[in-house]
């Protein structure tokens, strides 16, 4: 195959484009994600009014928080004592009307102690339990104008 300059500019502008994060898989590609009608300023308040209630809080978390290079992301890492789990959720920052809450791995303390992609690595069985206390834990904090869930 001959390298014409058109080809050469679109291979060029291909990896430039990879290379800034613009083209290709996405950093999102395992995880779970969920679609909240709602700016995700509003979002980050409610969840960050959840977590001041201390019930998410564990030595083996992390802290919350733009976590990326670019501030493109805002990170929260929900610790669940009664199934021995580390949620880490991911959603873009100042999206206007709709934001995907990305429910991006886990910890499974009672198997391990390693990240696990949340559609990649694990189980059926665990992703319907952490589906089900998203559900019931981090939903109603989501909709918009609802009030932050008390302890």
């Amino acid at each position: 195959m001959k390298i014409t300059p058109a080809r050469l500019v679109c291979l060029l502008l291909s990896g430039l484009l990879a290379s800034c994060g613009l083209l290709g898989t996405g950093s999102h590609v395992y995880c779970e994600s969920v679609v909240v009608a709602c700016p995700s300023d509003g979002i980050i308040q409610r969840l960050t009014a959840l977590k001041a209630t201390g019930r998410f809080d564990d030595i083996r978390s992390f802290p919350d928080g733009t976590g990326d290079d670019l501030k493109r992301l805002y990170s929260f890492y929900f610790y669940d004592p009664e199934h021995h789990f580390l949620v880490f959720l991911e959603m873009p920052l100042h999206t206007p009307t709709h934001t995907d809450v990305h429910i991006n791995a886990i910890k499974d303390f009672t198997t391990s102690s390693e990240w696990q992609g949340f559609n990649k690595n694990v189980t059926e069985a665990k992703k319907a339990e952490v589906l089900a206390w998203f559900e019931r834990v981090i939903r109603p904090t989501l909709a918009c104008g609802a009030l932050p869930v008390k302890p």
